[in-house]
């Protein structure tokens, strides 16, 4: 498929999401990047919409209806070979150079989503309900491709013979149920915040929900728990108090991750993969159906370029902790220690986009470059 057509796709999608402008507020519901585009550092997928404001169900509650849509054009990476066997390095495969290592492929994918929130507990601090919970279906449509320079069918799962991935065909489309409850009650100060946020969360992809239509199937259970919490230890703003010259402040993040099912895609195992949550260690790497990671951080923020806008410069932490078996491979169990520590430098939007370069060191663990301090730069939402 031409890039003409991926571009073209790219604009249909996104033109899709103004459709929803019409609603109360719109919602930039996530994005990603892919590697060979401008060295990962630009947005080729995006989803996004509008929220609708309902009739509210309980007085003095918000009741929404969100409508979101997007897609586009990513990569990924596969973490085991064909016997399930977890590649530990570069040597493990043909070919070193990057456009024709055979664990990479690309993916064209389109995402909509249907999401109904009802708010409870109403809270002057925050300007929003303390309490949020979120029903809804999400569904999606994914085709691949070998990456540019590999030899065809080359990428493990498109041979075939792999048992860790499920795509074995070229396409692949899934319905899932989610819900979600979140208590927020951090309080954003622009170049710091206050505060503890709490999420606990599922979604739900069975056979009998379409889920055989294309490829080999879609059928797995994931759940998720979160804790943010955000401690400020020091300002200091302008003589006006319209700016702020320095905050220092701290940031902490626990996560715990199960996912069990009988043919699980790697969309998936990305987001709860151990190595996707700890800095230092690839994305969809050691993705055991359980596992759970502390994230810290000591930030240091200012001065304010502008309003909103502002240098980040952070040391971290990273400790996680893996367990039971990897995806699709029921007898090939695994658990373990990972540890990862370094330092970033970032510029921040309101704190909610943050774009930046960070050095890691991976003290506990295997990375696939088996050297243990690496350097990636980041443009990520929010934490």
């Amino acid at each position: 498929m031409g890039k003409r057509f991926i571009i073209v796709l790219l604009i249909c999608l996104v033109s899709v999401s103004t459709l929803f402008a019409g609603g109360t507020g719109f919602v930039l519901d996530s994005f990603d990047t892919n590697g060979d585009v401008l060295i990962g550092f630009f947005p080729t997928y995006i989803t996004s919409g509008s929220r609708f404001s309902m009739p509210s169900l309980i007085d003095g509650n918000s009741t929404d209806l969100l409508l979101i849509t997007g897609g586009g054009y990513t990569q990924r990476q596969l973490w085991r070979d064909e016997t399930g066997a977890v590649l530990n390095s570069y040597a493990d495969i043909a070919a070193v150079d990057a456009d024709e290592d055979n664990r990479k492929f690309n993916v064209i994918t389109g995402e909509w989503k249907v999401l109904f929130e009802q708010g409870l507990f109403w809270s002057e601090a925050t300007d929003h309900d303390l309490l949020t919970i979120q029903l809804g279906y999400k569904g999606r449509y994914e085709q691949y491709q070998e990456n540019v320079g590999a030899a065809p069918n080359s990428a493990y799962f498109l041979d075939g013979t792999s048992t860790a991935y499920t795509e074995a065909e070229d396409q692949l489309i899934s319905n899932t149920l989610t819900g979600e409850i979140r208590l927020e009650t951090v309080v954003s100060e622009k170049v710091t915040a206050r505060g503890i946020d709490i999420s606990i969360g599922a979604d739900y992809a069975p056979l009998w929900m379409l889920n055989e239509l294309l490829g080999d199937g879609v059928d797995y259970l994931a759940a998720q728990a979160t804790i943010e919490g955000y401690l400020p230890l020091m300002q200091i703003k302008n003589d006006s108090e319209t700016k702020s010259l320095f905050a220092l402040y701290v940031a902490d993040r626990i996560r715990a991750d199960y996912l069990q099912g009988d043919s699980v895609p790697v969309y998936a195992q990305k987001t709860s993969s151990l190595g996707h949550k700890m800095r230092g260690f690839e994305s969809f790497s050691y993705a055991t159906s359980m596992n759970a990671v502390n994230n810290f951080d000591l930030r240091i923020t200012g001065p304010e370029i502008i309003s909103g806008l502002f240098p980040r410069a952070a040391i971290f932490c990273d400790v996680g902790y893996y367990m039971g078996h990897y995806n699709n491979t029921p007898g090939n169990t695994a658990e373990g220690l990972l540890l990862s520590a370094g330092g970033e430098f970032a510029v921040s939007i309101m704190d909610f986009l943050n774009a930046g370069i960070r050095a890691n060191y991976a003290i506990q663990g295997d990375t696939l470059t088996t050297e243990p301090f690496s350097t990636d730069i980041f443009l990520v939402l929010h934490y």
